[in-house]
């Protein structure tokens, strides 16, 4: 016996149910979702300012059917259609600019490189040196409230290995591993860059072509020409390095001679030079003028005009803080020094954090 129409809907299938609640919406879609009831008066206005439903032949492009149906709808019809076309419009243009900026937010790079946070923020910043290759010193100095670590290679029988251990050793601590390299050369660059540095500081800078193959190895392609190879970079600064690297390397150029004051200004302008150091000792030493003296003085002048117009920061010796205005980056003590004030201060009993009468726990001071 055949089945009634009524029947056969009766006995359909039920619709699954809509899950569509359940599932997470990013910002995109929930935009295209939106309920258009409380806007919709607001656009009716826009398409009522006269007739546009008097043409008696099709609108250029639509069919004939299509433009009797059209013709056929009331006024209110058709303005209700146009201002709901018109909020789609506007929902689409939404979710484009939506989705333009949740794809510049996953590609915009990781900066975890402190030390260039701060000077962006004109913040000052202040690293001690370190020179002697051991862990527990290195971590003692790198937890103790410095910006940075100038990790001292160039004066110091300190090896990349050595470098290596004491880096890896405290890879958590605030301070950000600086090296000092002897030499500008590839092979001390790209071994102080994949053991972990984000800064590299390049001393007696006398030839601007110098900075400039630091740049070309502390950076990798399209910036520069440092190669990728095993290294603990990646333990240090996580899985996406390779995509961060660039954005959070500095290169420091040490001006250290009145022939290094000569090309201050194309040292300061080479693309890729973060910060320019005076050197002040070897300044005095190569220049054979005391700080103070008005030779020594009007060579530091130059190479601040040069950095200043350059936009680039100026650094110097922690003396100079507060004394020199316009320095940002500045080397502290080396622990031989900071060990020989804190016994003085320890012999004298005006530890700042010490309790009168009260002896410290052993191993505290770690």
């Amino acid at each position: 016996m055949p089945t009634s129409g009524n029947a056969a809907a009766s006995t359909a299938l039920p619709h699954p149910p809509n899950t569509s609640q359940n599932v997470p919406k990013n910002s995109a879609a929930a935009f295209f979702e939106m309920d258009t009831d409380p806007v919709l008066p607001f656009f009716r206005p826009l398409h009522q300012s006269g007739s546009h439903y008097s043409s008696p032949s099709p609108a250029p492009g639509t069919r004939t059917r299509a433009f009797r149906r059209w013709r056929g709808k009331s006024d209110t019809e058709r303005n209700e259609g146009a201002a709901m076309r018109t909020i789609h419009a506007f929902q689409t243009l939404g979710a484009l600019l939506l989705l333009s900026a949740a794809a510049e937010a996953q590609t915009s790079p990781r900066v975890f490189n402190t030390v260039k946070l701060k000077l962006a923020e004109g913040k000052p910043v202040v690293g001690g040196t370190v020179q002697v290759p051991d862990p527990d010193t290195y971590c003692a100095m790198a937890n103790a409230g410095f910006d940075f670590l100038w990790i001292e290679m160039q004066h110091s029988p300190l090896s990349y290995q050595d470098v290596a251990h004491m880096v890896m050793a405290c890879k958590g601590a605030p301070a950000m591993p600086f090296v000092r390299v002897p030499d500008a050369t590839e092979g001390d660059i790209q071994k102080a860059a994949d053991l972990g540095a984000v800064g590299i500081i390049v001393p007696m800078v006398e030839d601007v072509q110098k900075v400039r193959n630091a740049v070309k190895f502390a950076k990798y392609p399209p910036l520069g020409k440092r190669s990728q190879g095993a290294g603990q970079y990646g333990a240090m600064w996580g899985a996406d390095y390779r995509q961060a690297a660039n954005d959070n390397m500095m290169v420091v150029a040490m001006i250290e001679s009145p022939e290094g004051v000569r090309i201050a200004a194309d040292i300061a302008n080479t693309p890729g030079v973060d910060v320019v150091f005076v050197a002040s000792t070897d300044l005095s030493s190569f220049s054979g003028y005391k700080q103070g003296d008005a030779p020594y003085e009007a060579l530091v002048k130059e190479v601040e005009r040069a950095v200043t117009k350059a936009g680039k920061k100026l650094a110097g010796p922690l003396a100079w803080k507060g004394t020199r205005p316009g320095y940002l980056f500045f080397q502290g003590p080396s622990e031989v020094s900071l060990i020989r004030t804190g016994v003085k201060v320890a012999l004298s009993g005006a530890a700042p954090e010490a309790k009168k009468g009260v002896a410290p726990t052993e191993g505290s001071e770690r």
